[in-house]
C-alpha cells in the first residue's frame, strides 16, 4: 500500500515527516470563499445577519445568517446548539440533513486566522464591540476624529495595535466646508 509498481512512494501517501507543513497546507486555507458571498443560497451580508456564535478555539464571533427572519423556535434551536456543541470557524453550524442546515448558515470558507466579518459591525443587531482582528472584547476606544473621518470603523485591541494592526475603516466622510 502506498507504493508505485517501481517501488517508489505515491506522492500523497508519503510519510508526514517527509516535508514540513505550513498554514497554507491546511484544507480550510485552500477555500477561496474568504468571507462574504452566499452559503447554500443564503446571502452573507448585514441584512441577513441574525445572530452570532463564538468559535471554541479562537473565541471570535462568527456571524449566523438567514434569508428570512428567524422564528422563536429557530432562535431556540440555535441557542441550544450554541450551548451544547462546540463551534469551530469554517464549519457548518448544523450537520447536513438538519432542518436548519440550508436556511441558517455561517460563513464556511473562513478559519481562526480570518478577521471578524464586516457584517458583524454593520448589521442592525446590537452585538458586543470587539477587536476585528482577534475578537478581544477590550478594543481601544475610537477617537472623535476617527468617527468624524469615517462612517464605519472596526476597532482593534491594544495587543493588535501594538503589533501594527490598524482599525479597519470604510466610507470616508467628505469634509464639510
Amino acid at each position: 500500500f502506498g507504493l508505485l509498481q517501481d517501488g517508489s512512494d505515491i506522492p500523497w501517501c508519503a510519510s508526514p515527516t517527509d516535508a514540513p507543513t505550513t498554514e497554507a497546507d491546511r484544507p480550510s486555507r485552500a477555500v477561496s470563499n474568504k468571507g462574504s458571498g452566499d452559503v447554500r443560497g443564503v446571502p452573507c451580508k448585514a441584512e441577513t445577519l441574525r445572530a452570532y456564535v463564538e468559535c471554541s478555539e479562537c473565541s471570535k464571533p462568527r456571524c449566523i445568517f438567514s434569508a428570512r427572519k428567524l422564528t422563536p423556535g429557530q432562535r431556540s434551536v440555535i441557542e441550544v446548539t450554541k450551548e451544547e456543541y462546540l463551534f469551530i470557524c469554517g464549519c457548518a453550524l448544523f450537520p447536513e440533513g438538519h432542518a436548519l442546515y440550508s436556511t441558517v448558515v455561517v460563513e464556511e470558507g473562513i478559519d481562526c486566522s480570518s478577521c471578524v466579518a464586516a457584517a458583524y459591525y454593520t448589521s442592525r443587531c446590537a452585538f458586543k464591540v470587539c477587536c476585528f482582528v482577534c475578537g478581544s472584547e477590550d478594543p481601544l476606544p475610537i477617537t472623535a476624529e476617527e468617527k468624524a473621518k469615517y462612517q464605519t470603523i472596526h476597532p482593534v485591541c491594544g495587543a493588535c495595535s501594538a503589533s501594527g494592526k490598524q482599525p479597519r475603516t470604510r466610507c470616508s466622510r467628505k469634509a464639510k466646508n
